[in-house]
């Protein structure tokens, strides 16, 4: 990158923080938002720590939401939703449904057949939404470079992290986290070509510090052009430079044998000091950037059941527990719609993050309370339930009216939040205006079949990223699959 180049400001969302189980949204196409001139490194292929000297963050925004007219603080009841039946099965309540029967208890369809179209009402979100395969869809456990359908990801992935690229404007590849294979992994959006970024080729997880285990979240910093992982398996956070492939550890241990057999809860430094100081990580999947005015990573701890913050901006850098209970302990929110002290309130394996466009509101994917929170970062800031019930079920609705079984996935656009299903195998759109909570793609039979909202059918959505144009639009959403002993993962390309 040469100096003096101009550099368009694109905010990683993870809305995926409304709200990349991801995790991500940035900017992307034609972005008509002011621009910002940035003096790049002498060799931006050799940035691989973020305790370098960081470029100071513009103070500013690519597009802000009226919080004054629309938050997720309202204490306005619901009192307009009208709830759907009930299934005649409730979706299990455990991290994703049976390989072989589907969350309303009935068989899942063969790869290639049709789903049969939900038997409820289902309110489907206004517009037309249309899956199709960019890679993957083939056997199970098929883990191969290619283009398109020859490729293959590893199946039943708990949580996948997607982020666009911007070492080129528009985007031109997406970095995704292959949990079941070990891998970080690029895809290009143009053809469906799949191949490795970080991680080891053979797939293994025990080679020290050049292998991944289960990975997680993943979001791209667009102005030191690298990538943050959740290493969730060792317990750790990494950063990659796509362009070299070089794997840094900035936060968590450094080495496998530093890793405690059963790891407590523990705040500290990120990296470059003892190991007695660093912070203790346990399964940090969800990632969410805060680069506008903060240099901050904010990390769903899932085993820990609580939310970290990663300050980057401090040299050596410094990890703060910010919302959940210092024990670590799991637990249910005090109640629907209350707004609770950050660490007086528990989660129950949180899992997606995302972080709004005015960078003022944390989403969380709270996976095992089957609901979104919405964590106000100001000082004193409160944290609430937004949408769910805290019981595992599929009613479209208007906020806490609204049910959902094992979210883990987030992504966002500036009007509307979409959310990814464990439980219910779906995609679902929340307006950040009304609360409103409707399915975009998904039938209550589970399945691996492309197509609009009468065809379209998914095994568990464990991943979400979007590309938004320069008003703040989704343009595309991008969906991970994890696939079950029947149906191939795959990564599919979803139009608004």
């Amino acid at each position: 990158m040469s100096r003096n180049q101009t550099l368009r400001m694109l905010v990683p969302l993870s809305l995926m923080a409304l709200m990349g189980c991801n995790t991500g949204s940035v900017l992307g196409g034609n972005n008509t938002a002011a621009e910002v001139t940035v003096q790049s490194h002498a060799d931006a292929t050799k940035v691989v720590s973020v305790e370098d000297s960081l470029p100071k963050p513009p103070r500013y925004s690519p597009f802000l939401i009226d919080h004054k007219t629309v938050s997720p603080f309202s204490s306005q009841a619901p009192d307009d939703a009208t709830p759907t039946p009930k299934p005649s099965a409730a979706p299990s309540a455990s991290p994703g449904p049976s390989p072989t029967v589907n969350p309303n208890g009935t068989p899942t369809p063969s790869p290639g057949t049709s789903a049969t179209p939900p038997a409820g009402p289902v309110d489907y979100a206004t517009g037309t939404y249309v899956s199709t395969l960019l890679a993957g869809g083939g056997s199970p456990g098929n883990l191969l470079d290619g283009t398109g359908g020859s490729a293959g990801f590893g199946t039943n992935a708990v949580s996948v992290g997607i982020a666009l690229n911007f070492e080129a404007t528009p985007p031109v590849s997406l970095g995704i986290t292959d949990g079941a294979g070990n891998q970080l992994r690029k895809g290009i959006l143009a053809t469906g070509a799949i191949s490795l970024i970080a991680g080891e080729a053979d797939h293994s997880a025990t080679k020290g510090d050049n292998s991944l285990k289960d990975p997680g979240g993943l979001v791209f910093n667009a102005l030191q052009k690298v990538y943050y992982v959740a290493d969730t398996g060792h317990h750790r956070i990494g950063q990659v430079n796509p362009t070299t492939s070089a794997l840094t550890w900035i936060a968590g241990s450094g080495t496998l044998a530093g890793v405690p057999a059963t790891p407590a809860i523990k705040d500290g430094k990120g990296s470059g000091v003892a190991a007695d100081q660093l912070a203790v990580f346990n399964n940090p999947r969800g990632l969410a950037f805060r680069g506008n005015g903060a240099t901050i990573l904010y990390i769903a701890d899932s085993g820990f059941n609580c939310i970290r913050a990663l300050d980057l901006g401090k040299t050596p850098t410094e990890v703060t527990t910010i919302a959940g209970s210092a024990t670590g302990a799991s637990g249910k929110p005090a109640a629907v719609g209350t707004a609770e002290d950050l660490l007086a309130t528990k989660f129950n394996n949180p899992t997606g993050l995302a972080i709004s466009t005015d960078e003022k509101t944390l989403f969380v994917a709270d996976t095992g309370n089957h609901c979104i929170r919405a964590i106000d970062l100001a000082a004193g800031g409160k944290v609430r339930v937004v949408a769910g019930t805290l019981t595992a079920d599929n009613k479209d609705g208007l906020g806490t009216a609204a049910s959902f079984s094992s979210p883990c996935a987030l992504a966002l656009d500036k009007s509307r939040l979409w959310v990814g299903e464990q439980g219910n195998a779906r995609v679902r759109a929340v307006d950040i205006t009304t609360g409103k909570v409707t399915t975009a793609l998904g039938l209550t039979t589970t399945g691996k079949i492309e197509g609009d909202k009468t065809k379209a059918a998914f095994t568990k959505v464990t991943g979400l990223g979007t590309l938004l144009d320069g008003s703040g639009v989704a343009t595309t959403l991008f969906a991970f699959d994890a696939g079950d002993t029947t149906n191939g993962p795959r990564l599919l390309s979803i139009k608004p």
